[in-house]
């Protein structure tokens, strides 16, 4: 029952049109709402909000920072129009920006995709070892003090 009003909740989101899907979800959660003191809306405002303060604080850190820091939003903008707008503006930007670096990609010869590869798996790299250094400290010198 529940995964099945997941699914049905995400069928509408993936439906509306860009733009307007956080609008129309905070439009129909207001609907259901009875009033300020809601527990719903106490719960996705405070989980939400919490899960996204919690990811801006270790975005940084490798894995699902900026990931979850989005899912805690879309949570709050159920339930806050200001935060519903904003998303709602961010995922038009976003995907102007994803057809210019697509459109940039496919144009681009297969050295320079090679290169631009490189360079992403070489960013990856250095973050993985900055978070190692962070998390577990110092490796192992390679050359013995003297």
């Amino acid at each position: 029952m529940f995964i099945e009003r997941v699914k049905e909740s995400w069928r509408t989101f993936r439906q509306s049109p860009p733009g307007q899907r956080f609008q129309e979800r905070y439009r129909r959660r207001q609907r259901k709402h009875r009033g300020p003191l809601d527990p719903a809306r106490i719960f996705y405002v405070s989980a939400g909000g919490t899960l996204a303060l919690a990811s801006a604080l270790l975005g940084w850190a490798p894995g699902l920072g900026w990931v979850t820091f989005f899912i805690g939003l879309a949570l709050v903008a159920g339930e806050l129009r200001p935060v519903a707008v904003f998303l709602d503006w961010l995922e038009l930007r976003l995907r102007r920006v994803y057809r210019r670096l697509r459109s940039l990609w496919e144009r681009s010869p297969g050295a320079v995709r090679i290169l631009i590869s490189a360079a992403a798996l070489a960013c990856a790299a250095a973050l993985g070892y900055g978070a190692y250094y962070l998390l577990f400290g110092s490796p192992t010198p390679l050359v013995p003090p003297f």
